[in-house]
This record gives structure tokens, C-alpha cells and sequence, in this order.
């Protein structure tokens, strides 16, 4: 919106005239209550457009020139702050997308681990029982084999002390002529 000069200096003129025009009051000195409030008015707005004026003549260029690279500046800057904002939004889908193929890779690790440790579990398991087993035999050979041993033990002491009770016994018993009957059964089984 442009107010030209022209409109200014109608209203400085007009602003004059009508103090000039209210001047007949304030020569009456003997009415003070009466033309003062309405002087001090007609000043004020005396002032106030020449305060503008001045203002609007002088201030006009530089104000408006202030204005607008103020706004080129917060232009800037909201483009500026709008494309940190897309690149924030940006970076937080990646994010998202990232932690959601985190979280996907995590899963099928637990699985794949518990799977391996199932397997792990029923191979350890299987081996166990195997070696169980495998010392369990072992040891029943160990146990078969020395009740052999003693068995062979006890029938070694069994024969000698059969053979030292028969030693004891036969020589008073066993004569010559039996002895010869007995040599000769045992060479015939030969």
C-alpha cells in the first residue's frame, strides 16, 4: 500500500489551518479551561503526523530495505530448517528400516543358535550314551574276566589243595598194583 507525499503534506496543511483556525480560542485568555484540552489535542495530532511524515519521507527506503532482507533471511532459513527437517525424516525411515532388519537378522540368529544348540545337546547326548555304554561293556569284560580269573584261582587252589589232601591221603591208600592199573588206564586214553 503507497501513500504517496502528496497526501502528507494535505494533511500537514490541513493540520496547520485548523490550528491557525483554533488559535481564536487560545487567544482568550480568560476561557483557559475551555480551549486548552482541545489544543492539546490538535497538537498532538500536529505532531503525530508530522512524526510520521518524517518518519514515512526519511524512514521509508531503509525500513522497507531492513524488511525485506529480513525476510530473504527467514526465508532462507525456514528452507534451510525444512530440508533438515526431510533429511531428519529421511534419516529416521533409515533408521527405522535398519532396526526393523536388526531386529529380522536377530531372530533368525536366535534360531539358527538354538537350533545348533539343540543339535549341539543331542550329539553331546548321543555321545554319552554311546561312551556309557561303551564303559559299561568295558567294564563287564573287566568283571567277566576277573571272575575268570578267579575262577581259574579258586580251581588252581582247588586242585591244590586236592592235591594236598590226595597226597596226604592216597600214598597210605594206593598200592602198587592199583598204582599199575591207573598208569595204564591213563596210557590207554591216550
Amino acid at each position: 500500500m503507497k501513500i504517496g507525499v502528496s497526501f502528507f503534506c494535505r494533511t500537514f496543511f490541513f493540520s496547520i489551518f485548523f490550528l491557525i483556525f483554533l488559535c481564536d480560542f487560545a487567544s482568550a485568555a480568560e476561557n483557559i479551561d475551555v480551549w486548552r484540552p482541545t489544543y492539546d489535542t490538535v497538537m498532538m495530532w500536529v505532531n503525530f503526523f508530522i512524526l510520521a511524515f518524517i518518519i514515512i519521507k526519511f524512514g521509508k527506503n531503509p525500513l522497507m530495505t531492513f524488511l525485506g532482507t529480513k525476510k530473504d533471511s527467514i526465508e532462507k532459513d525456514v528452507l534451510s530448517l525444512e530440508g533438515k527437517r526431510e533429511k531428519m525424516l529421511d534419516d529416521n525411515e533409515k533408521a527405522k528400516k535398519q532396526i526393523k532388519e536388526s531386529s529380522d537378522r536377530l531372530s533368525q540368529l536366535k534360531a539358527k543358535i538354538l537350533h545348533q544348540a539343540e543339535q549341539g545337546k543331542k550329539e553331546l547326548i548321543d555321545s554319552a550314551k554311546k561312551e556309557g555304554q561303551y564303559m559299561m561293556e568295558e567294564a563287564k569284560r573287566r568283571v567277566e574276566y576277573q571272575i575268570e580269573q578267579a575262577k581259574s584261582r579258586f580251581k588252581g587252589e582247588l586242585i591244590d589243595v586236592s592235591m594236598e589232601i590226595a597226597a596226604g591221603i592216597i600214598p597210605g591208600k594206593v598200592t602198587d598194583d592199583k598204582n599199575q592199573v591207573f598208569v595204564d588206564n591213563y596210557l590207554k586214553s591216550l
